[in-house]
């Protein structure tokens, strides 16, 4: 044991270590339990901001632009956005008409999906039933369909014009939107239209100038990007934050488990053992500890944002798929609960290390007047936590927006 650097006491002690880890599985549960939770509640949180700040991206495909216009004459709109598609390669024409009938509270829209997009964007998504094949058919999005209390199969009226209800459909990107979907021939009189395409900035710029449309990015890279990594940010500047509180926490259970084994550490200490070598044993129990912790957090913070998954839908108000889960919120998370389990164990080791043989043999507690290092600790925490306060406070958006 004397040589530090030899592997093979290396191993002989990381056996010992886990072979104590197995043997008293029990008495690690509020450790593995702690970390777990934080690393669940952290997990979550980044799961969350990954789906509330999905970029346009998500539903548009392929596609970098979308054109829109706005013309009271359904001729003119037909004609524009007929121009447009023929200015590019591959176009996914839009047409709208919104529709405000008198005495329902709220507005709906009547819109011509193209069937097959050429840029895999999902904008409607058939829930139920089937597309419009034709004239005198309609699709209608479920908030619509509640309101006119129509089922596949039901007819209904729509801006003066009666429609068989063929299918159910949603908008994945705003599952509230209350809209109607026919073919384009059979759309009364189109107001507004939108053409997604896939072209570089100048194409477009000159598209913006000659056909009198106006432009939108959406591969978000401008707005939606720092939006995500901001949340990201905040996540893990809160997860920083709690991992600190829990690291604490698992110091004194740290100090009872080592405690609890003084003997055996006294034992290793009397064949021989180094004090770097007592604190890579405690070490080594903060390490197997945190990857179990941190593992079956981030495992936790998966499977219920699957079980939860129509509640964080209806939360964020898009669909989005079940496997489709952020990577940042997996490994950083897992390497977190690991550093404060080796954080939370630091202490213990040292004391460890520091205590004379005959005393770990004897499992005397260590001696000494308490200092006040743990007291100042604690109210450095403190003062952070108001500091954090008052700062959020100052710089929240309802406070600035009263100014």
């Amino acid at each position: 044991m004397k040589a530090t650097n030899d592997p093979r006491s290396r191993r002989t002690l990381a056996r010992w270590a886990l072979r104590l880890l197995r043997r008293e599985w029990r008495s690690q549960l509020l450790v593995v339990g702690l970390i777990t939770v934080a690393v669940t509640l952290a997990a979550t949180g980044a799961v969350l901001v990954h789906h509330l700040t999905r970029p346009a991206s998500a539903f548009t495909g392929s596609a970098t632009h979308e054109l829109r216009m706005h013309d009271d004459d359904p001729a003119r709109v037909r004609a524009g956005a007929a121009e447009v598609a023929a200015s590019f390669d591959d176009a996914d024409v839009t047409l709208r008409r919104a529709v405000e009938p008198a005495g329902r509270t709220s507005a709906y829209s009547i819109i011509s999906p193209p069937d097959v997009s050429a840029f895999g964007a999902e904008t409607v998504r058939l829930v139920d039933g089937s597309r419009p094949a034709g004239p005198g058919q309609a699709t209608l999005s479920r908030s619509l369909a509640d309101t006119l209390d129509a089922g596949i199969g039901s007819v209904v009226g729509l801006a003066g014009e009666s429609f068989e209800v063929v299918g159910l459909v949603e908008n994945p990107a705003e599952l509230d939107e209350r809209f109607a979907a026919v073919v384009p021939d059979a759309l009364p009189e189109p107001h507004q239209a939108s053409v997604l395409v896939r072209s570089d900035e100048a194409t477009i710029d000159r598209a913006v100038r000659t056909l009198d449309v106006d432009s939108r990015d959406t591969d978000g890279l401008e707005d939606e990007l720092p939006i995500q990594l901001i949340g990201v940010a905040q996540i893990y500047v809160f997860s920083a934050f709690l991992m600190i509180e829990v690291a604490l926490l698992c110091t004194a259970g740290f100090a009872v488990l080592a405690q609890r084994r003084m003997r055996q550490y006294g034992l290793l200490a009397a064949l021989g053992a180094t004090r770097r070598q007592l604190r890579t044993a405690c070490h080594l129990q903060g390490l197997t500890l945190g990857l179990v912790g941190g593992a079956l957090g981030v495992a936790l913070a998966y499977l219920g944002s699957l079980a939860a998954r129509s509640l964080v839908e209806e939360l964020v108000n898009q669909r989005f798929d079940r496997w489709d889960l952020p990577w940042f919120a997996a490994v950083p998370f897992v390497v977190l609960g690991v550093l404060t389990a080796l954080g939370g164990s630091w202490w213990p080791a040292q004391t460890v290390a520091r205590l004379p043989v005959v005393d770990a043999l004897a499992a005397r507690r260590p001696g000494g007047e308490p200092s006040g290092r743990t007291s100042t600790v604690a109210v450095a925490v403190a003062l952070l936590g108001v500091l954090g306060v008052v700062v959020g406070f100052v710089a929240s958006p309802g406070r600035a927006a009263t100014k």
